[in-house]
C-alpha cells in the first residue's frame, strides 16, 4: 500500500478518535473534509482511468455503508463510525475496507466486553476502527 494511504488512513482515524472522545460524535464537516481529501488523493495518485478511479472510490465508500449500516440499524455502532469507515473505504477499496470492518467489529467486541466489566454503558467505536486500521497496515 502506498505511503499516502497509510498516512491518510491513520491520521484521519486518529483525528476521528479525538473528536469521538471529546464529544461522543464525529462531525459531518470532518467527514466531508475526509471525502474531499480522499477524492483528491485518489485523483492525483492512482494510475488508472478516471472511470476506474471513480468506481474504485464509490465501491470502497459504499461497502461499509451497506455492511456497517446493518449494524448501525441494529444499534451496534453510531452513524459517525459508519461514515468514518466509508471515508477510509474511498482510499482502501471495497475488499480491504470490508476486512477492516470485520476487524473493527472484533475489536469492538473486546472493547465492549471490557467496558461491560468496568460497568460503563458506552464506548467509542472509533477506537475499534483505529485498531482495525493499525492491524491492517502493520499486521499487529
Amino acid at each position: 500500500m502506498a505511503g499516502y494511504a497509510v498516512v491518510f488512513c491513520i491520521g484521519f482515524s486518529v483525528c476521528a478518535v479525538w473528536f469521538d472522545w471529546h464529544s461522543f460524535r464525529i462531525p459531518n464537516r470532518f467527514i466531508l473534509f475526509g471525502y474531499f481529501t480522499a477524492f483528491l488523493i485518489q485523483m492525483l495518485c492512482l494510475d488508472k482511468t478516471i472511470t476506474q478511479k471513480l468506481l474504485y472510490m464509490i465501491s470502497g465508500a459504499g461497502c461499509p455503508i451497506f455492511f456497517m449500516g446493518l449494524v448501525w440499524k441494529a444499534g451496534g455502532v453510531g452513524a459517525g463510525d459508519v461514515k468514518l469507515l466509508s471515508v477510509l473505504g474511498t482510499i482502501l477499496g471495497a475488499g480491504e475496507i470490508l476486512w477492516c470492518c470485520i476487524m473493527a467489529l472484533a475489536a469492538g467486541a473486546f472493547i465492549g466486553i471490557a467496558a461491560k466489566v468496568r460497568k460503563k454503558k458506552k464506548f467509542h467505536f472509533s477506537t475499534a476502527v483505529l485498531i482495525s486500521i493499525l492491524i491492517y497496515f502493520f499486521h499487529l
